[in-house]
């Protein structure tokens, strides 16, 4: 919407090559983090419905998945600021948007230490290790 708004004016930053091309990049990168945590919710509601426990490579890409989301929607979120000109600096919505934003990459789960494990785990590093919470156990 602030796109739009903005198109058509003098010298608008929004009608350039470089814009059109950070917005894709932007719009690809929102909708691959979230295809990829449906099909892992899919596959964890599949194992629910049945009546299992999920398994340590759910768990993981559970874990992973949110993670991605969290640091992908910030980056994102980072992509609109820049290119909402002054209107990103004023008290309003896309302030308080990437203020936002940045506040879920401060949780336990976009922490270095939730990535390093699930890199454990998938890398083969710790095959029989399991989830308890947010920490990776032998």
């Amino acid at each position: 919407m602030v796109a739009a708004a903005k198109s058509g004016t003098r010298n608008a930053a929004v009608d350039t090559a470089q814009f059109h091309a950070e917005y894709a990049t932007a719009e690809a990168k929102l909708r691959s983090a979230r295809a990829w945590a449906m099909e892992v919710w899919r596959g964890i509601e599949g194992t629910l419905d049945a009546g299992d426990l999920t398994s340590a490579e759910q768990d993981t890409l559970l874990r992973l998945a949110l993670n991605h989301a969290t640091w992908t929607v910030q980056d994102v979120g980072q992509t609109v600021h820049r290119w909402a000109g002054t209107a990103a600096i004023r008290r309003g919505p896309i302030d308080r948007f990437l203020r936002d934003l940045g506040t879920g990459t401060q949780h336990i789960t976009s922490s270095p230490t939730v990535l390093q494990n699930c890199g454990k785990w998938l890398s083969g590093a710790q095959p029989q290790a399991h989830w308890e919470f947010l920490d990776l156990t032998p």
